[in-house]
This record gives C-alpha cells, sequence and structure tokens, in this order.
C-alpha cells in the first residue's frame, strides 16, 4: 500500500497534486482502480475481497466544482486546461460551461461546473452522508 502523498506514476499530474488531500483536509487521496483514485479518511485503503457483497465493495463517487476562469490570467488558464485534461481522460467529467467574452478586459471568461470522480468505501460514504441529511 502506498503512503498517502507519495506520487503515483499511473496518475495524472493533475491528481497527484491532490494526492494526501482529496481536495478536502480531512480525506487521504490514494491510487484507486482504472486511474481513478481512492478517498478515504483513514491512512490505507481496507482489504477488499473477491467475494465480497456489492454494496460493501468501492463505490464511485463524486465531488462537484464551480469556478470561474479568466483566462486572460496565466495561471487561471493552467488551471483550467488541468481540469479540462482530467475530465478528457474520464478522471471527471465537465457538467456545464459558459464562455463570455469580457470586453473591458479584453479577455475570456468561464463558468465552469465540472466533477471529480474517486472511490470510496460504502460505509464512509454513509457516515459522511448522514452529517448532512
Amino acid at each position: 500500500m502506498q503512503e498517502p502523498g507519495f506520487p503515483d506514476p499511473t496518475m495524472p499530474p493533475e491528481m497527484q497534486e491532490r494526492l494526501g488531500t482529496g481536495g478536502d483536509q480531512d480525506w487521504n487521496l490514494l491510487p484507486g482502480m482504472d486511474g481513478i483514485p481512492f478517498r478515504t479518511k483513514n491512512k490505507e485503503v481496507h482489504s477488499y475481497k473477491e467475494d465480497d457483497p456489492d454494496h460493501l465493495r468501492p463505490q464511485v463517487q463524486n465531488e462537484v466544482n464551480v469556478k470561474i476562469f479568466n483566462l486572460g490570467d496565466a495561471a487561471q488558464l493552467e488551471e483550467y486546461k488541468k481540469v479540462l485534461n482530467m475530465c478528457a481522460q474520464a478522471l471527471g467529467r465537465v457538467m456545464s460551461q459558459d464562455v463570455q467574452y469580457r470586453p473591458k478586459e479584453a479577455c475570456w471568461q468561464v463558468f465552469l461546473t465540472w466533477a471529480v470522480y474517486f472511490y470510496e468505501d460504502p460505509r464512509e460514504t454513509r457516515r459522511e452522508q448522514k452529517k448532512f441529511y
């Protein structure tokens, strides 16, 4: 098992930047399956067996993100490209995108909503959902 925060060469760089955080400081992001990382609050992934029932196997979950990117800013343009590349590699999905030209700033602006995919242990997912429902 790989330590949280240790780069996984099979994961794209934009996901490796988030290893150990999962976007939320309480989550650890670990190498998963098929390039999709495993997100857990534990330091390691549980052991799963082939004969585990489906409701105990890791499930794909998603985290929705929303941001306005100013494409005239080089750093924001790079972040926007990373998000699109991640989605192109099937690690996430663009949900909506609105592109507008801003004449006052003489640049393009993009309102983007996207989801990032993670595997999670269903027991942890249920615990997290209980906090909100």
